[in-house]
């Protein structure tokens, strides 16, 4: 008999516990802002924490070209939705300062994939790294 069968239900898992970490946030700083916000910004506000959530969970695994097509998807399923980047405001300046004491040279895309491995290394017990040496 069969002991286990994922049904994709690891990844909806984390797309939720990490929109429920961005909804927390949002949350918070709205309290702390003491800003009301018309429906039409709630439901905004919300769309852009899902998309923030899909994007984390899915863009590490998918190739440049792939990448493409999801973020085309993504504006299909939410027209006219800005798609912000999480801000890693102590991270990527020292992920920038690491770079250049290592002398090499700054890709934002190598920058982009850094920060990915980071989330996804916050969110799975496991993490394997595909492809070349080097190849980022």
């Amino acid at each position: 008999p069969q002991q286990h069968y994922d049904w994709g239900l690891r990844a909806l898992k984390a797309v939720l516990r990490l929109g429920g970490v961005l909804v927390h946030s949002y949350l918070k700083d709205k309290l702390n802002n003491s800003i009301t916000h018309t429906p039409e910004e709630v439901l905004a506000n919300e769309s852009e924490i899902i998309i923030k959530s899909l994007r984390v969970n899915t863009l590490s695994k998918l190739t440049f070209d792939d990448v493409k097509l999801f973020n085309g998807l993504i504006n299909d399923i939410f027209p006219g939705v800005a798609i912000r980047e999480i801000q890693y405001e102590e991270l990527k300046p020292a992920i920038l300062e690491a770079i250049k004491e290592l002398g090499l040279q700054v890709i934002e895309s190598q920058i982009a994939k850094i920060l990915q491995l980071y989330e996804a290394m916050n969110q799975r017990m496991g993490v394997i790294l595909v492809g070349p040496s080097g190849s980022g």
